[in-house]
């Protein structure tokens, strides 16, 4: 739904219902072939630069004011746990740089390669008690005119993952958002958003804390 508001999205023009999703083919029990990200071309890149020298450009600032990173394993086979990975770890280490806490967030850029990963990550962060997602999910519009918006930009199973660049795309969408330039689906609120990124069989894993000037 998220994505129909942006027409850069590969899913753009073309929303899916609970159904549609249901009804496409099962890939790997139990996700089905619209739980999982759909490969493009394209690119994405930020400007990184001091604070000080920020404040001088023509465009708001973004401020990074935390971060997070964990590597557990390589094959998953070797995870420590199966319904939990290292994001917990790095988005713990962000909040606490950042002195902020998961429930203070305004946006969830969250990395969503499959459905499943968005589970994971909203329990790591804490927002909801483990195998608690779902009832979660029922409590709350992830909609840019929600309660938690969640990857506003349609994130990468609605908008598409251009490799390397899937992941840039919600540090993309965030600094948008957190600037205010987010056009028709501009949220209410944004001065704190949550990134996170994965790799690999979710072994690797990074958190951002970014703040609005």
């Amino acid at each position: 739904a998220n994505a129909q508001l942006n027409p850069d999205a590969i899913f753009h023009g073309k929303p899916a219902d609970v159904e549609a999703v249901l009804a496409s083919p099962i890939i790997a029990s139990p996700l089905h072939l619209l739980e999982i990200v759909m490969p493009v071309a394209g690119g994405e890149a930020v400007v990184v630069t001091s604070a000080e020298r920020a404040r001088s450009l023509r465009r708001p600032p973004v401020h990074l004011l935390g971060a997070g990173e964990k590597v557990t394993h390589r094959a998953v086979s070797q995870a420590p746990h199966l319904t939990s990975g290292p994001l917990k770890s790095a988005m713990a280490r962000a909040f606490q740089q950042s002195g902020t806490k998961a429930d203070e967030m305004d946006l969830l850029s969250l990395y969503d390669c499959y459905t499943i990963m968005v589970a994971t990550t909203i329990e790591d962060a804490g927002l909801c008690a483990p195998g608690q997602f779902g009832a979660w999910l029922g409590d709350h519009d992830l909609s840019h005119k929600g309660d938690k918006p969640l990857n506003t930009h349609g994130g990468q199973l609605g908008f598409g993952q251009s490799d390397l660049a899937g992941g840039m795309t919600h540090v993309v969408e965030a600094v948008r958002q957190l600037r205010g330039e987010a056009g028709e689906r501009q949220i209410g609120k944004a001065g704190l958003a949550l990134v996170t990124g994965n790799g690999a069989t979710m072994s690797e894993a990074t958190a951002l804390v970014l703040g609005a000037a």
